[in-house]
């Protein structure tokens, strides 16, 4: 059994660690590291402007690369106010915080200026900022029990309103020194109140930081030394209340990550070029989001990931795995070797949990071919499902990957053939259900597997396909396809069709095999009597008058056909 789900990237960025003589900062938005030496300047030339310095207290000093390398500084608006901290919006735009305000302005370089777009005057006791979608949460109460979410577009600020909060609670701002029992999750809405989306039940106390992989929710505690996986999909309450989320799986510490020392790190008694297993969860650590993780005193940035294959080994209930997989962008190659497994000899399962996973993966497929062209709120983000793109996972990938490989590894079994078309009837229901039509392949598969297994329980999965006509009318060329390869059996065809109550396709199948003039009427009427339907018996009788009619010239029957009772009900019903 695997003992981790997560791991760091194999190739981290390395830069000059952290030491007397080297500050290190880390452009969120762009992804960059900044590192400035008391010697030299290691600045990315390519940056238009970057903040060369905070000035005293209540200054900020650009410096231009591309015009003429000119230094130019900003005073904040508010008075005796201190800057605090500044995030890019865009390569022309920055939000300036300080203990007072919030300031927002343009900048621009080729004029050595920056002009005030917006000013909020707020008490500021922490902020964070979120490059991906320009979200910045401002902590600004006295008390500490209110946020206030503001979006940063082109030239503009759309303040939500605030995000409710019990008095009692104080949030304190979110890094490693954070101590909580559970995390309580907020919706943001542009016309409404941010409401409470979910809870995640952490249930270890201590320092955490958290990442969003991939709509997963990554919890990492660095006293316990492990990380929690939350999908905010799988909750256990009442679909009205606030949903509280549970892990996925129990808590496990990320994977032992080795880095090939470059003789700048400082690990004592280590030599340059030694591999060495890096300390996770480390006082070092610094987190960003999405999935950032910077360890200034190593030199090392990692992007941490989650190891969907071994969620396969983890999570015993199938559906449950499956619905997590659906939901992730690389979930197309776990969810094929789940399929795969659920027909692998010796670890099959059930039918009817292959029927639930067949139902899953089309549901999924037809609601991703209908909301392709549809546009998504980023304010919704992970809480909304409708939101979400979902794997494709098309007929002719099981075709090719699983349902065909099958066969190939178990081909010279009978029970493994029967199987099979048993798996690919139900398969064929599912793709019905959602309105799917069948793929050629599929159905060349199915009609030469019932051929070479000559089984009469076969008749009547092919029967089972025949009732889906009403819904879906190519199911019955299909059946009749899967019947006409069984030349040797015509009679043992005729008779399951007609105890299945199917005497319209019974004499659809009679004409096929060309012995539409030879059969009994006498039969069939009788039969189409017994059933009670008025307008099967008009049917049936429809059909040999004009079978009398071709044959004879005349409508009417031979006397030794003993149909006579039979003309007379009907013309009783439709005088």
């Amino acid at each position: 059994m695997a003992s981790h789900y997560l791991y760091l990237s194999s190739n981290p960025i390395r830069f000059t660690p952290v030491n007397q003589h080297t500050n290190v900062f880390f452009d969120e938005a762009n992804g960059e590291v900044f590192t400035l030496d008391k010697k030299a300047n290691e600045e990315d030339d390519s940056a238009l402007v970057v903040v060369k310095s905070l000035y005293g207290k209540n200054e900020v000093q650009f410096k231009n690369f591309n015009f003429e390398d000119i230094d130019y500084s900003q005073t904040c608006k508010s008075q005796r106010a201190e800057i605090t901290s500044f995030f890019w919006t865009s390569n022309t735009e920055i939000i300036l915080i300080t203990n007072q305000s919030v300031e927002y302005y343009q900048v621009y370089p080729d004029r050595n200026m920056l002009k005030l777009l917006k000013l909020y005057s707020v008490g500021i006791n922490w902020v964070i900022f979120q490059p991906q979608f320009s979200i910045l949460m401002v902590s600004s109460s006295a008390s500490g029990t209110a946020l206030q979410p503001y979006i940063y577009g082109q030239i503009y600020v759309l303040v939500l309103r605030s995000v409710p909060r019990s008095q009692n609670v104080t949030l304190s701002a979110p890094s490693l020194g954070s101590v909580a029992g559970d995390i309580v999750m907020y919706a943001l809405c542009k016309d409404s109140p941010a409401r409470v989306a979910a809870i995640l039940s952490v249930n270890i106390p201590g320092s955490f930081t958290a990442h969003v992989v991939d709509n997963l929710i990554l919890v990492h505690h660095q006293s316990a030394q492990v990380s929690l996986l939350f999908d905010i999909f799988h909750s256990v309450n009442d679909p009205e209340q606030i949903p509280t989320v549970f892990p996925v799986l129990a808590p496990l510490p990320i994977e032992t990550t080795h880095i090939t020392l470059l003789g700048t790190e400082p690990v004592r008694g280590a030599k340059e070029g030694t591999t060495y297993a890096c300390q996770h969860y480390a006082p070092s650590w610094v987190t960003f989001q999405p999935n950032i993780v910077i360890d200034a005193k190593l030199g090392c940035i990692w992007q941490i990931h989650v190891k969907l294959n071994v969620l396969e080994k983890m999570i015993t209930d199938k559906n449950q795995l499956l619905d997590i997989l659906l939901l992730r962008k690389k979930g197309k190659e776990p969810i094929i070797n789940l399929c795969k497994q659920a027909l692998t000899p010796g670890e099959q399962n059930t039918l009817q949990v292959i029927s639930a996973i067949f139902d899953q993966i089309n549901v999924a497929y037809k609601e991703a071919i209908s909301n392709n062209d549809s546009k998504q709120n980023p304010l919704k983000g992970i809480f909304d499902k409708s939101c979400q793109k979902r794997v494709k996972i098309d007929q002719s990938e099981l075709y090719s990957k699983v349902f065909v490989l099958f066969l190939d590894n178990t081909k010279s079994k009978k029970t493994s053939r029967n199987f099979l078309i048993s798996v690919l009837i139900d398969y064929i229901r599912s793709l019905n259900s959602c309105r799917l039509p069948v793929q050629y392949c599929i159905c060349e598969l199915l009609i030469n597997l019932i051929v070479e297994s000559k089984s009469f329980y076969q008749l009547h999965q092919a029967c089972l396909v025949l009732s889906l006509e009403k819904v879906y009318p190519a199911a019955f060329q299909l059946a009749m396809d899967m019947l006409k390869r069984l030349s040797s059996c015509n009679e043992e065809v005729i008779e399951t069709l007609l105890s299945k109550k199917l005497l319209i396709a019974a004499l659809q199948y009679v004409e096929s095999i060309g012995r539409g003039d030879s059969v009994s009427a006498r039969k069939y009427l009788e039969l189409a009597q017994n059933s009670g339907d008025k307008k099967l018996l008009f049917t049936v009788m429809n059909y040999f008058e004009s079978r009398n009619m071709r044959l004879r010239g005349t409508p009417e029957f031979a006397a030794e056909e003993y149909c006579d009772k039979f003309v007379q009900q009907v013309k009783q019903l439709y005088q």
